[in-house]
């Protein structure tokens, strides 16, 4: 009988723990009172140019991970003269209702704005503006001139306006 009952207790315990999550760290609550989360992993299926060109496969692909409180971006792309650029970025951040915090830890770009390959461990910190619309959390990303991101239960598009659209899967 006391194994029964300890079972029970860790089972509801574990319930309780589950339902508090989303709820602390990186997420909070938006004004409406419903807890924000962008907290997965996602990977880039396809890049659409602003000429509806559609680039797939081994010229575009990348993975971010967003945790409670940190973000891992890879990525890389077949610019139009063959050249291979990438990103490589981790950083701390924090979504609140009234915005997206973000603090680079480490950062490399190849082939980026002119430079060949750049390294920083310098930590850069901004603040981006978020909206939230239905199940959507749009971010106005703050750091290095990367795009705005809208997050869905599904997946997220990151939009570089007037560039490109890239379509990320939430694998995880």
């Amino acid at each position: 009988m006391k194994k029964g009952l300890f079972g029970l207790v860790l089972v509801a315990v574990f319930a309780i723990g589950l339902a508090g999550i989303g709820l602390t760290q990186g997420s909070d609550k938006s004004a409406k009172g419903s807890a924000m989360s962008i907290e997965g992993t996602y990977v880039l299926q396809k890049r659409v140019m602003a000429d509806s060109t559609v680039i797939t496969g081994a010229d575009v692909g990348g993975m971010m991970t967003f945790t409670k409180s940190h973000r891992h971006l890879n990525v890389f792309w077949k610019n139009p003269d063959g050249s291979i650029s990438s990103r490589s970025l981790v950083s701390e951040y924090k979504l609140t209702g009234n915005g997206y915090d973000e603090t680079s830890l480490f950062l490399v770009d190849q082939n980026l704005m002119g430079e060949k390959l750049k390294t920083s461990m310098t930590k850069e910190s901004g603040t981006g503006e978020v909206t939230v619309k239905g199940k959507e959390i749009r971010i106005n990303m703050p750091l290095f001139g990367e795009p705005i991101i809208t997050v869905t239960p599904d997946g997220l598009t990151a939009n570089m306006v007037g560039q490109w659209i890239d379509y990320w899967e939430k694998v995880k």
